[in-house]
């Protein structure tokens, strides 16, 4: 070997100029990072990139178009969950050619004077009876179907009732009639009968015996408060003896003859006075007036007759008393005395 090839030849690797060429090792596979992603090449499956620079702008007319789009969508919705509304619009022209004359003037069958108006090729008529006294009756159901009949026309109720008018809104106006005919004939053929169901009086909505009771006279009260019924005072007259009970000989036995008027008359009796054992309510005490029956109720008829039937009863035991007046007083020895079974008190 000479010295040129003994040169060139290697005898280590810091001898190389170029760098020596990496070996495959089997660890390489797992240390191995993707390739990174050229933008030039994208999947096959995958869409076109959108270039930005490509796509038009959009001008803001369109942009505010659609803005006032999504908005009626919007309210469009919200109006279909509150439910439908009237709403108190100018009536809407029809899109019927206008009928001209020969001469060139308009139809007067097209032109409608007052508030009476055309819609739809329809005769229409507002008629307001927020107001009146008998809106119940014309906005009834069974006046508007007999409306319908006689009038061949439709009456419909519209609007909501206000106790103040000035509360009504544009959503929401006053309660109203709205009459649809497709003539102007029978429009006001419908528009008169209204009218006259308007003018037509009503019965008294309360009863007025509710207010006569007012103007009649106070009636007497006693002192409690309570009504005071007509009374009268039947004076008995006798006074009282030893041996003779004349309160028990008025009243009865457990008090049978008064109760016998009261179921008579309906009337109240009682025995009041000195000796009668009645306590008045102011004084809780006897009254200083001689014995007398006291007699009361709702009807000066039964009271009249319950003083009668008093009268006959004080006049039988006025005998009575006379009666035993007349007998000579009895003394213990004597045969009538005390204990004898044929004399004395109930003989």
């Amino acid at each position: 070997m000479d010295d040129t090839e003994r040169r060139s030849a290697k005898r280590s690797r810091f001898d190389q100029t170029e760098p020596e060429p990496r070996k495959a090792s089997r660890f390489d596979r797992r240390s191995r990072s993707p390739p990174a992603k050229r933008p030039e090449s994208g999947r096959d499956r995958s869409p076109n990139a959108n270039d930005p620079a490509t796509e038009p702008k959009k001008s803001p007319v369109d942009a505010a178009a659609a803005a006032a789009a999504a908005a009626a969508r919007i309210n469009a919705q919200l109006q279909a969950k509150k439910g439908i509304q009237h709403v108190d619009v100018p009536p809407i022209k029809t899109a019927t050619p206008e009928i001209k004359t020969e001469d060139g003037s308009p139809d007067p069958a097209n032109t409608i004077n007052g508030e009476m108006y055309i819609a739809d090729g329809d005769y229409i008529k507002d008629i307001e009876v927020n107001d009146l006294r008998n809106r119940y009756l014309l906005t009834k159901g069974s006046t508007q179907k007999m409306e319908r009949k006689l009038t061949l026309k439709d009456v419909t109720t519209r609007g909501s009732y206000y106790p103040d008018k000035s509360m009504a809104t544009a959503a929401n106006p006053p309660l109203y009639l709205h009459v649809t005919s497709t003539s102007k004939t029978g429009l006001e053929q419908a528009v008169a009968k209204i009218e006259e169901l308007m003018k037509q009086e009503l019965p008294a909505l309360v009863d007025e015996r509710r207010f006569r009771r007012r103007d009649q006279e106070q009636v007497e009260r006693d002192e409690y408060g309570r009504r005071k019924w007509p009374e009268e005072k039947i004076p008995i007259g006798l006074e009282s003896v030893p041996g003779f009970n004349l309160r028990a000989q008025v009243v009865g036995h457990g008090g049978a003859y008064v109760k016998h008027i009261q179921q008579e008359t309906q009337c109240r009796v009682q025995i009041k006075g000195r000796g009668s054992g009645y306590l008045e309510a102011a004084t809780n005490r006897e009254s200083d007036e001689d014995m007398y029956l006291h007699v009361a109720g709702p009807d000066p008829k039964m009271v009249e007759k319950a003083k009668e039937l008093c009268e006959d009863l004080i006049a039988n035991v006025k005998d009575q008393y006379e009666e035993f007046k007349s007998r000579p007083p009895r003394g213990y020895g004597d045969r009538g005395g005390y204990g004898d079974r044929g004399g004395g008190y109930g003989d």
